[in-house]
């Protein structure tokens, strides 16, 4: 058995920088009628605020998928029990 040295990797995704709320063209997810504004109420209820939410949402299960490929290159690698993924 081969021994592997400890090492350090970092992945920095910008998928869900808040730029991205207006640079990313993809079709939404989750659409702003399903947005729950309860959930937000220091912010006015209108519809450029739901489209934002929209995409954040939207946003967030891309680097999702993006992340489940970074961890299916460790399980595959071995790697996946000796890993500490934060």
């Amino acid at each position: 058995m081969q021994l592997l040295q400890p090492f350090l990797s970092i992945f920095n995704m910008m998928t869900t920088h808040e730029s991205q709320l207006w640079t990313r063209k993809e079709t939404l997810e989750v659409q702003p009628e399903e947005i729950d504004m309860s959930r937000f109420p220091y912010l006015p209820d209108v519809q450029e605020t739901r489209n934002d939410l929209a995409r954040m949402y939207t946003n967030i299960a891309i680097m999702d998928r993006e992340s489940q490929k970074y961890f299916d290159e460790i399980e595959e690698a071995g790697l996946l029990d000796n890993t500490i993924i934060i």
